[in-house]
């Protein structure tokens, strides 16, 4: 009866096909500029992007269309959500404090395939500390970026603060006055396959207790650091690199929490940092600490420097990294000033398996410093096995330097210098 039923139903409540409402017809997108041309008003491209807000419509820039924008683009409303998709060329360019600032309780800004350029002029000669940036994003704000070009000659790339989120894929944050990005505050980002270049501070840097993670990143010529995090933030680095910093005194890529109450967390897997010209990888103070599988060549300082914190008199200390597979090499030893309690030379961390907790792989392998080959024999085989995807050069005997009393590994040297200030 079931079906019967069902199909009388049905029936009695079918609508004449000439009685029925005809269909809403397919929302237009939105375009700018609307008419032919590559320029427009500004005042129009505002009330585009309202309507693109209201609509929930995508705004499209036409291929070689130039916004020029006198005063900053807000995005401020609760739960807005703006997106702007631009062809090849379409820039938009602000002459205020910042391009586009966005802020409020989940108010997001959604940039695709266009270039946002930042020309604001510093009152205050370098500093610049009157300059916002090319994105500035507050609050609980989010900001997708993706094949997005960013550049700003006397302020920031992109400025993350209070509890903001980004995430970049496929982006270039290039030739910044200061940082390319600076975050602050509890932010977050996200970067993968990204380039951060040319900014006359630093490439990346987090503070207070922000979240930072380099996905397959490339950041090149900066003027003090590449990446840079302190307080008590994490940085977490998988497969990226860092050359051509350009300040001595500075390190390419540096943790540091001097300071009392700071915890600083560092995972840096797989990476290459070269020709710079300081220290290549700088770890100070309260730092928890991973370095798994990294490469080092022709820094001007040496490889890895571990240094006692300034204030607080905290030491690094190695901890397990949530997963990957590599070989971790201690930088710190007791016959050269090391901490009492710290590693040795010749510890060393295996890991096996992997998680999707962690961006960097798994619970699986223990910390352990046995995993190095100390001896012929059938235990010298297993534990090279284990060891799995390392490569032969960082499989080989470890050694120490008799020279400069750095740990290197045969065939490779990595200078690691421990000091206490």
């Amino acid at each position: 009866l079931a079906p019967k039923c069902d199909g009388l139903l049905s029936a009695s409540l079918s609508v004449p096909s000439a009685l029925r409402a005809p269909p809403p017809p397919t929302a237009l997108p939105l375009r700018w500029p609307p008419a032919s041309g590559l320029g427009g008003v500004e005042s129009d491209f505002r009330e585009a992007c309202g309507e693109a807000i209201a609509s929930g419509r995508p705004l499209h820039l036409a291929r070689d269309a130039v916004v020029v924008l006198q005063e900053t683009l807000r995005v401020s409303g609760a739960r807005d959500h703006l997106r702007i998709v631009g062809e090849a060329g379409a820039t938009i360019e602000g002459r205020g404090q910042n391009v586009f600032y966005v802020i409020g309780a989940h108010t997001k800004l959604e940039l695709t395939g266009v270039r946002v350029h930042h020309t604001a002029t510093t009152a205050q000669g370098k500093n610049g500390s009157d300059i916002g940036a090319a994105l500035g994003v507050f609050g609980r704000a989010e900001v997708l970026l993706s094949e997005v070009e960013l550049s700003s000659p006397c302020g920031l790339g992109i400025w993350l603060a209070q509890r903001a989120r980004l995430q970049a894929l496929g982006c270039r944050i290039q030739d910044c006055g200061r940082s390319g990005l600076a975050m602050f505050g509890r932010s977050a980002a996200v970067l993968r396959e990204c380039s951060i270049s040319r900014c006359a501070v630093h490439g990346a840097c987090a503070r207070a207790q922000t979240d930072l993670l380099l996905s397959d990143c490339t950041i090149a010529d900066c003027g003090r650091r590449g990446a840079y995090v302190y307080d008590s933030g994490t940085l977490r680095m998988i497969g990226s690199s860092v050359t051509g910093t350009r300040d001595e005194s500075r390190a390419a890529v540096e943790a540091a929490g001097s300071r009392a109450g700071n915890s600083v967390h560092a995972e840096i897997a797989q990476c290459c940092i070269s020709n710079n010209r300081g220290v290549g990888l700088r770890l100070r103070g309260a730092v928890e600490y991973a370095s798994i599988g990294n490469e080092f060549l022709q820094n001007g300082g040496v490889d890895v420097d571990v240094a006692v914190g300034e204030e607080n008199g905290v030491w690094p200390r190695m901890r397990e990294a949530r997963g990957g597979r590599g070989l971790h090499v201690c930088a710190a030893a007791a016959s050269r000033g090391g901490p009492p309690n710290g590693p040795r030379w010749g510890d060393s961390i295996g890991h096996r398996g992997r998680s999707p907790a962690s961006p960097l792989g798994a619970q699986g392998g223990a910390a352990s410093d046995d995993l190095l080959p100390r001896r012929s024999g059938l235990g010298h085989r297993r534990r090279r096995r284990r060891l799995g995807a390392v490569s032969a050069k960082q499989r080989r005997w470890m050694k120490r330097d008799a020279g400069g009393g750095a740990f290197v590994p045969a065939g490779r040297a990595v200078q690691v210098r421990c000091r206490a200030h």
